[in-house]
């Protein structure tokens, strides 16, 4: 989810800035998604796991994409896939007590399934933005 949040991410500081090259940004926001995964792993292999990093990685873009989603009026649509991605870190967060409430599913799962409604929700604001724009042109 890291790496989808940071490609989400990516999108948003795109459409709203202007950049010399959007790729390099890209690249940076996903290695550096991979690279706190990988960061947080190797610790753990060493019984020393450090998610500070990780923790930044997640939840800074966050803030940052409702900062500039709230500046930026055209785009407060965006906020609902925001809602859909806390409503997933929720899940994520009380995994265990959701799985011994349900004793059949687990909030990491839920987890995904929300994740995937946050993508499904970007998705339907693209079709009907591009939509309209054909009916101008």
């Amino acid at each position: 989810m890291t790496i989808t949040f940071m490609s989400f991410f990516a999108f948003i500081l795109f459409r709203n800035f202007s950049f010399q090259n959007n790729d390099n940004i890209l690249i940076v926001l996903l290695l550096t998604g991979i690279l706190s995964i990988v960061y947080w792993y190797l610790g753990e292999l060493k019984d020393n796991g450090d998610l500070r990093w990780y923790a930044l990685v997640q939840f800074y873009p966050v803030v940052a994409i409702i900062i500039i989603l709230l500046w930026n009026g055209n785009d407060r649509q965006m906020l609902g896939v925001i809602l859909w991605y806390i409503a997933a870190k929720v899940f994520e967060a009380t995994n265990e007590a959701f799985l011994s409430l349900t004793e059949v599913i687990s909030g990491h799962t839920v987890k995904h399934l929300i994740a995937a409604c946050a993508a499904m929700h970007l998705l339907v604001l693209f079709y009907l933005e591009n939509k309209a724009l054909m009916k101008k042109i």
